[in-house]
């Protein structure tokens, strides 16, 4: 709670933290294992950076959706849905659930990506983020009450989008991947200030109340 009096500070602070631990992650993978990307890989520090992001926002918007005053169900509320939503993409983040299964489907089940995508994985993320995106969309009035909070989870989206398209149409390799979580890992405390901004206003209306 306290730190949605400051989702500024949070911001401030997280931004530049994650650019320098990612700075670092990639200096020390170059040096000791040859591979600029190990501190992305799956059960690293950047992944479980990452995961942590989507955590911390699935609680905020879950506090968000507690104190809605309508007291709607959560798949009614797009706090509700958020929580359900990001806590599930706390799960694929860890675990990376679409690698096997695109392993699986272009092994054995001879399924290949259409040309403008690299890989089935690609694909398959490229649809999860859709659906996700397009279930949230139904319940983006509730967002609209909140402006403030519209520019930092447009960053989000923004640089999320980025972090997908470099995922699913460029070729794969170690920069690549660099690039594609870098912008990922930016994405993360931007989503979480929003979540945060709406929180405070919420926590504000309820005590002028």
């Amino acid at each position: 709670m306290r730190f949605s009096a400051n989702p500024g500070v949070v911001l401030a602070w997280l931004v530049p933290a994650n650019a320098l631990l990612a700075a670092a992650g990639v200096g020390l993978g170059l040096v000791l294992l040859d591979d600029p990307a190990a501190y992305f890989r799956e059960l690293m520090p950047g992944t479980l950076l990452s995961a942590a992001h989507l955590l911390a926002a699935a609680l905020v918007a879950r506090a968000i959706h507690r104190r809605d005053p309508r007291d709607r169900p959560w798949f009614e509320s797009f706090w509700g849905l958020s929580a359900v939503l990001l806590s599930a993409l706390v799960v694929v983040e860890l675990t990376q659930p679409t690698i096997l299964l695109s392993k699986w489907l272009q092994n054995d089940v001879g399924v290949r990506a259409p040309s403008a995508f690299v890989d089935v994985d690609g694909l398959m993320v490229a649809l999860l983020l859709i659906v996700v995106a397009g279930t949230l969309v139904v319940r983006s009035l509730d967002v609209l009450r909140y402006p403030r909070a519209l520019a930092p989870f447009a960053c989000a989206a923004a640089l999320g989008a980025t972090s997908q398209y470099l995922d699913a149409t460029f070729r794969v390799s170690a920069w690549q991947f660099v690039l594609e979580d870098g912008a990922k890992a930016l994405a993360g405390p931007f989503l979480l200030a929003g979540y945060l901004l709406v929180l405070r206003a919420v926590v504000r209306e309820q005590s002028s109340g």
